[in-house]
């Protein structure tokens, strides 16, 4: 018998890791909201889903695709382009 172990897929939201995207990764994000056409933190990038160099209205929208409620496993391609919380 084989057995394959691979690390869990998260979600791009899943900004701990834990595989839901919920009320933490919720405020992850808006503790790094910069604004319209203001530049993100560099130790915010992971929130410009848009990859506009902003975090914004914008990458919001995209980030609601992903919230699945705690413990609920969000689907890893909510996001299907961006860069993700790994970068």
């Amino acid at each position: 018998i084989r057995v394959r172990h691979s690390e869990p897929v998260t979600a791009f939201a899943d900004f701990e890791f834990d595989g839901d995207v919920d009320g933490s990764d919720v405020a992850a994000f808006e503790s790094c909201a910069s604004g319209p056409g203001v530049e993100a933190e560099a130790n915010c990038t992971y929130c410009d889903f848009d990859q506009d160099q902003d975090v914004d209205h914008a990458d919001f929208a995209l980030m609601q695709r992903c919230i699945s409620g705690w413990g609920i496993p969000a689907d890893p391609l909510c996001i299907p382009a961006g860069p993700g919380p790994t970068g």
